[in-house]
């Protein structure tokens, strides 16, 4: 299956070495000392999973509305208008548990500040998800990666990157601040495939036809 593009951006599927690297230092070196002392990445990372578990179940419900406070408005907007034309059944394809979930990472920690006002300042973190329903079980029953590949278990695959936002701007308390989402993007093993496959042939040259006489 197919999912509708959410939010506009580049898939994002793997770590980066340099990034995860900067994301150290950014975390123990800028963010903990200077904005959160209680800051810390791998509690961050618990914190997202349990939000993008959260996100998946209530849009599986079809409760996008409820994601209000949760993620920004463009955010809710962008997932009401992806997933208003989905069926029932394909709504179910969200639906993910914690034990589904077998790769979680923060790709890269930002720290944004605005050009007019440098006390202005926000922590960005995004988050990849890689689930596959069922995870547990097929763990337990022993198959093989041939046989996962394979149609229907291929088809329960599930990819997602998720952005946190905070607000550390100076004179803003910490208990008057949260985590909000403010990009969501799910894309299965299928759907990337064709994007890459438009990309490419966005970037082909058109092909030219010699005739002779």
């Amino acid at each position: 299956m197919i999912i509708p593009r959410m939010m506009a951006g580049q898939n994002v599927m793997w770590p980066a070495l340099l990034k995860g690297i900067k994301n150290w230092i950014q975390a123990n070196m800028i963010v903990r000392p200077n904005l959160d002392p209680k800051f810390r990445l791998s509690k961050f990372s618990l914190g997202a999973r349990q939000a993008f578990l959260t996100v998946s179940e209530r849009i599986a419900d079809g409760k996008v509305d409820s994601l209000q406070g949760l993620v920004t408005k463009e955010v809710l907007d962008s997932v009401k208008k992806a997933t208003s034309s989905l069926s029932m059944a394909d709504h179910e394809l969200f639906r993910r548990q914690d034990s589904d979930i077998y790769l979680c990472f923060p790709y890269e920690l930002g720290i944004i500040f605005e050009d007019n006002d440098p006390l202005k300042r926000w922590v960005e973190v995004m988050m990849v998800f890689h689930t596959l329903q069922g995870f547990e079980a097929l763990q337990k029953d022993n198959v093989s990666v041939t046989d996962i590949q394979k149609k229907p278990i291929a088809n329960k695959f599930l990819f997602a990157n998720f952005k946190f936002s905070r607000n550390y701007s100076k004179g803003v308390k910490l208990e008057d601040s949260d985590w909000t989402i403010n990009y969501i993007n799910y894309f299965t093993p299928e759907g990337d495939f064709e994007e890459e496959k438009k990309k490419h042939e966005a970037s082909s040259p058109p092909s030219s036809s010699s005739s002779s006489t």
